[in-house]
């Protein structure tokens, strides 16, 4: 069970769900702000403790795409998702967002700020699919500086973790292949991850 208590979304349809996927958690101005998979919004927290639901029905966000992902520069918090453009704020719980760039990804975004300022798109997600990398111009509407490189291939004999199957399934799994999804860069130390 989940610890904490959210008003998650129930999606349509039968059976109904709670959805929530994805989850990613920004700091911004020293407070947290948790994003997911079709929520209907997103949430807000000075503590990671205590969560308000800040709404988004038919503004700002389209927070019904998959897959968000979210990372400030300076004073501005940016937002994308599966087949979106990139957000912008510089006050998300007022719940106003803007369209900076039209730049759309291909797959499960994450979008990376390094310490030099240089701004990384990776994205990936699919069958026997790809993660994907390139450089965007942060001055110039997060446009692309180099062109799309492949990084990894999916390939579930030597990663485990690519099983196309719900993590319920018993072995042997009925599907078959590799499922690739969600890159996700960080950096500790001077190591990138």
């Amino acid at each position: 069970c989940n610890p904490m208590d959210l008003s998650y979304y129930f999606q349509k349809g039968s059976p109904s769900w709670r959805e929530a996927a994805d989850p990613l958690v920004g700091v911004f101005k020293a407070e947290y702000w948790l994003f997911a998979t079709k929520s209907k919004g997103y949430w807000h927290s000075p503590d990671l403790i205590h969560w308000q639901l800040i709404p988004q029905s038919g503004q700002g966000l389209p927070v019904d795409n998959d897959a968000p992902g979210v990372f400030v520069i300076g004073d501005k918090l940016y937002w994308t998702a599966i087949n979106s453009g990139i957000y912008e704020t510089g006050d998300p719980a007022k719940g106003e967002w803007k369209l900076f760039s039209n730049a759309k990804s291909q797959g499960d975004p994450d979008l990376f700020l390094d310490d030099d300022g240089r701004v990384y798109y990776y994205g990936g997600c699919s069958t026997g699919g790809t993660f994907q990398g390139q450089e965007l111009d942060p001055k110039n509407g997060f446009a692309p500086l180099t062109p799309r490189k492949t990084l990894f291939k999916a390939d579930a004999s030597k990663h485990g973790a690519e099983i196309f199957a719900e993590p319920t399934d018993p072995p042997p799994y009925k599907k078959t292949g590799s499922w690739f999804e969600g890159p996700v860069m960080t950096k500790h130390q001077g190591k990138y991850y």
